[in-house]
């Protein structure tokens, strides 16, 4: 069986080296933008679900095809569904439904291709299998990016970035995956103190203390939709859980963790967030961090400092951006990471460039935005 997963495009690799290290060496292969393939028994796609930090989704790879931009992809589309032997993950029994995410200049849309790939299920199962669009058993998703056609079954059900700790919400979330991505590519790790000088509801420092405490992130997470299908029917979710906690527990420390934050709400919200998480080792402080920084010399620094699109303060992020450099260059010693609209990441490019090295540079597609995640070492 293989293993469809799906996290940011432009940080395959580290998602790649996350799941090595959860399940040791894979053969990867990708099949496109942000969509890893790779051989997994039942048993570890239950440790990614629970386990991986730097994943969106994980399903089981039911295959690929090229497609045509015309109407005759459709039909391209139903064989390559057709063809897979959907019994060996469930019956007509269960109820399904299919999604798709469509990108590129096609000729149907993504109604059509659910129409379509629903259809080669029903036709597989001789039409004794029901589809249920609102509470379905199984979710088949599709993916048609341009010319390229794939397919999978969800093993995740809500997205792996619902981590479930969430009691606060800021107007502005930063993706608690692409958090977690950041802070593997700054090298940040437990012993070495790190600080969010504009923190919002704490996102980046949670993900922060939940690996250095060992908590997995699927701790919170309320189901579990893959023991529904057959290959998974027998595994415990509770034991897996358990084990993994022992597991990355090992080595574990109490982190040196620093929030800072201007908006007295959004500190006392990280604060409940933090605590819902487990994660009682952080330092919050409310204060405009241009003002306090001086009392501050930290390690590492991994911040989601404010883009400007909401704030309606899109001409002062460039000064704000100036601002916070200069800050961090006096009291940050070994590494800084950010993340912010692409437009305006050439101001930490030039600022933070005088002083120290830009060792990494990701354009990530976010939220309808093109970002940068910039990472700079003195």
């Amino acid at each position: 069986m293989e293993a469809l997963v799906i996290c940011f495009w432009g940080l395959e690799d580290v998602a790649a080296g996350e799941v090595a290290e959860l399940l040791g060496e894979k053969r990867f292969r990708v099949v496109g933008r942000g969509r890893v393939v790779f051989e997994c028994s039942p048993g570890e796609f239950l440790t990614l679900n629970l386990g991986c930090r730097t994943l969106l989704r994980v399903l089981v790879y039911g295959g690929a095809c090229r497609v045509s931009l015309g109407k005759e992809g459709l039909d391209e589309v139903y064989r390559a569904v057709r063809e897979f032997e959907w019994c060996e993950l469930f019956d007509e029994s269960f109820t399904f439904a299919v999604r798709t995410a469509r990108h590129g200049g096609h000729s149907y849309t993504s109604i059509d291709v659910n129409r379509v790939a629903g259809q080669a299920v029903v036709d597989y199962f001789n039409g004794r299998i029901k589809v249920d669009l609102r509470n379905p058993d199984v979710v088949v998703r599709c993916y048609v990016i341009d010319d390229l056609f794939y397919f999978g079954v969800d093993t995740s059900g809500a997205s792996l970035h619902k981590r479930g700790y969430r009691v606060y919400n800021h107007p502005a979330p930063l993706n608690p995956v692409l958090a977690s991505c950041m802070l593997k590519l700054s090298r940040w790790r437990c012993g070495r103190s790190l600080l969010d000088p504009m923190c919002g509801s704490g996102t980046i420092l949670i993900e922060a203390g939940m690996m250095a405490l060992g908590i997995p992130p699927g701790s919170f997470r309320r189901s579990y939709p893959l023991v529904r299908l057959k290959p998974f029917s027998g595994l415990d979710v509770g034991e897996e859980l358990a084990r993994l906690r022992e597991r990355m527990s090992k080595g574990r420390c109490s982190p040196e963790l620093y929030g800072v934050d201007v908006s007295p709400k959004h500190i006392q919200g990280a604060v409940l967030n933090a605590a819902r998480a487990g994660v009682h080792t952080i330092d919050f402080t409310v204060g405009d961090f241009l003002e306090v920084y001086g009392r501050y010399s930290v390690d590492y620094m991994v911040s989601n400092p404010p883009f400007g699109y909401r704030s309606g303060r899109r001409g002062r992020i460039a000064e704000l951006y100036r601002r916070l450099s200069a800050a961090l260059v006096e009291c940050v010693h070994e590494g800084v990471c950010v993340i912010s609209e692409a437009g305006v990441a050439g101001v930490f490019e030039e600022e933070l460039g005088k002083h120290m090295e830009l060792t990494e540079r990701r354009v990530v597609p976010y939220g309808g935005l093109q970002t940068k995640i910039l990472y700079f070492k003195p």
